[in-house]
């Protein structure tokens, strides 16, 4: 055998970095050792993988496609030595989780919440990032549950529980221009709009309005966004649940726009990854707050 685990990550370093020096210390080998390597697979693949410029290592179309079936190959080794261990009673302490801005404000704490009671001992590591980072992290292996609004259409092959359509509203403080006689719904491009990534269906429907889609302010934390609506003619879009609170308190009102876009979501993990059951008690009190906001469908 040409490559093995160890050999992989090697090459891996080495197209990534750009540098031996660089592969060198992200491996933590020393640069003679790395240079040896990379010479001696050369040799026994009978091909140059990279070429030596004053730029650094520049992959040829052979170390492109190894790089890239080595990254599939260790994925799938990971999903292996996950499942056998899983399948040998063992258990996963750490749960890596990634979710975009809508769960994390409105559905993840009071989750997490009610996992760390029932598991006390378990490990949480949680990043916000948009849903297709969220399937690259999950592709690699970096990731255990994804959680976000997924565009329609988007093709994946993970264990998947849908959230049910939620209507999308677009908010701003009461004494906002746009209300009180001053404006009207018609001059909503004129002020700037904060939210996450928008949805492709989000994008198609404010076009089809004449509205811009263009995020003067973008952020992943709606706690933020919310207070910067509150004080300003910021409008920012998202969810209705989300701002349920807000409005009842009078904090923000809802622009009386006629059929509002829907948000969709969905939680994905992949199979191996179900056969922990710290994961499916933490997906299942994910669904059990979705819940009480009315937005987990059928898996």
């Amino acid at each position: 055998m040409i490559l093995d685990v160890k050999n992989m990550r090697q090459l891996i370093a080495l197209y990534e970095e750009g540098s031996v020096t660089g592969a060198a210390r992200r491996l933590g080998v020393s640069q003679p050792a790395l240079t040896v390597y990379l010479s001696r697979l050369e040799y026994q693949l009978s091909n140059t993988l990279f070429v030596r410029s004053v730029k650094g290592l520049e992959p040829t179309p052979v170390g492109v496609e190894i790089y890239q079936r080595s990254i599939n190959m260790l994925r799938h080794w990971r999903e292996f030595d996950t499942e056998v261990h899983l399948l040998a009673g063992g258990e996963i302490g750490k749960i890596r989780i990634a979710c975009g801005a809508v769960i994390e404000q409105g559905v993840l704490p009071k989750a997490t919440i009610n996992f760390l009671q029932q598991h006390p001992h378990a490990q949480l590591d949680v990043t916000i990032i948009n849903p297709e980072k969220m399937l690259a992290y999950l592709d690699s292996g970096e990731i255990d549950i994804a959680i976000g609004g997924f565009n329609r259409g988007t093709k994946h092959a993970y264990e998947e529980t849908r959230f049910a359509s939620q209507r999308v509203g677009f908010y701003v403080r009461p004494n906002h221009p746009l209300f009180g006689g001053k404006g009207d719904v018609k001059s909503f491009k004129e002020y700037k709009l904060g939210c996450p990534e928008i949805p492709v269906e989000v994008v198609e429907w404010l076009a089809s309005k004449g509205f811009s889609s263009e995020r003067s302010l973008a952020s992943n934390s709606y706690s933020f966004l919310k207070q910067v609506a509150a004080q300003s003619d910021v409008i920012v879009g998202g969810p209705h649940f989300l701002f349920t609170d807000e409005v009842e308190k009078e904090q923000l009102a809802e622009l009386p726009l006629k059929k509002s876009p829907d948000w969709e979501g969905a939680i994905l993990t992949t199979r191996t990854a179900m056969h922990s059951q710290l994961i499916r008690d933490f997906i299942a009190c994910v669904k059990v707050e979705a819940m009480k906001r009315g937005v987990v469908a059928n898996a």
